[in-house]
């Protein structure tokens, strides 16, 4: 199982990977699209998502994306589909 920094650390390479923004400079309070630039669908769904998926090595579950709006959602819905056992 995951744990919680593993999440994070996770979290915080996906982005790195999609967006080239080093890890070191994203926040938890980050805004994906407001402070990381992430402003289309395409640069979340194929780039973001594949690239968190990549360094996890499962497969996330659609659900509850909708309310995911910083780097800190990102986490709290992945701790979460791992606490729901959906990872």
């Amino acid at each position: 199982m995951l744990t919680d920094q593993q999440i994070e650390d996770a979290v915080l390479q996906g982005v790195e990977s999609a967006l080239g923004v080093p890890r070191e400079r994203v926040q938890l309070t980050d805004h994906l699209i407001r402070d990381l630039r992430m402003d289309t669908d395409l640069a979340f769904n194929d780039l973001f998502l594949p690239a968190l998926e990549a360094v996890l090595r499962v497969r996330l579950s659609n659900y509850g994306w909708d309310g995911v709006f910083s780097v800190g959602d990102v986490v709290n819905l992945v701790q979460q589909q791992r606490d729901n056992g959906m990872l």
